[in-house]
């Protein structure tokens, strides 16, 4: 914390003052950096690999899917294993993939 700043600051706070400082395109390259290093590493594709690939946080792909954080939470872990089709086609456009993929991922 710096000097003069308050205790107590939401995460919301910190993150959108991190994102109009340039922040925001730094974590974007952070998580396809570490997409590229999991795959290298020869990690599966899994929807966390596909998800920090396309740049996203699990925050950023709810908002895209209309959803909750924890419910992209729920699903990169496999305690929802079978999404409508619907959630896998917006996920497959969100993510600029094809559905196999997704598919995929999904049942890893």
């Amino acid at each position: 914390m710096s000097e003069g700043e308050k205790p107590g600051k939401s995460l919301v706070e910190v993150v959108r003052r991190f994102e109009n400082t340039g922040g925001r395109e730094a974590l974007q390259t952070a998580r396809r950096d570490l997409a590229r290093l999991k795959e290298r590493a020869g990690e599966p594709s899994d929807l966390k690999m596909l998800r920090l690939a396309a740049g996203l946080s699990q925050a950023e792909l709810a908002v895209a899917l209309k959803t909750s954080q924890s419910y992209v939470a729920r699903l990169e872990t496999g305690q929802i294993r079978n999404p409508t089709a619907r959630r896998v086609v917006q996920i497959a456009q969100t993510l600029g993939i094809d559905l196999q993929t997704v598919m995929d991922a999904i049942n890893g």
